[in-house]
């Protein structure tokens, strides 16, 4: 008997973004106690302009166990391989922030990334662009030394990405 589908997996693609995002970790090193990350690769739905986003206490355990969620968009994912990195980097800033108890988001739709979040970027090489809505210093770029870091140390692997 022939199978009736076969599997097209993302499985690579989250092992490649789960180690991107370790390397991302150690850049945004601070004290306290790790911030437990599921990562998850989903459609953007009605958040249109982003790329990725995090939230805190999205996930739970049998047991009860708060895990955070940090997705990348899935329409994004034929884009630069650096650029796909920045994201991480991008949301692991945030995640650093949270383990720290920054809150470093707010608005309507809590998305206006405030001075705390430009502050923690910066220290690792992110560029924050000048505030130009309600994004606020959410519009950010990769200095050229974390640029030629992401290209030359981390090297990301464009066969995990295959799917988008």
């Amino acid at each position: 008997m022939k199978d009736t589908m076969s599997i097209a997996s993302l499985k690579p693609a989250i092992a490649e973004m789960e180690r991107i995002l370790k390397l991302a970790s150690r850049l945004c090193e601070s004290g306290g106690e790790a911030v437990v990350v599921v990562p998850v690769i989903q459609t953007r739905g009605r958040k249109k302009r982003c790329s990725g986003w995090f939230e805190l206490a999205r996930w739970s355990t049998r047991d009860g166990q708060l895990r955070a969620e940090l997705t990348l968009a899935a329409e994004t994912l034929n884009r630069d391989l650096v650029d796909i990195a920045h994201t991480l980097i991008h949301e692991a800033v945030h995640v650093a922030n949270a383990k720290q108890g920054i809150k470093d988001c707010a608005g309507p739709r809590n998305d206006r990334h405030n001075a705390k979040f430009k502050e923690a970027a910066e220290k690792i090489g992110l560029v924050c662009k000048e505030p130009i809505d309600s994004y606020g210093w959410g519009y950010t770029e990769l200095s050229d030394e974390l640029r030629k870091r992401i290209v030359e140390e981390w090297k990301p692997d464009a066969s995990k990405w295959d799917l988008f």
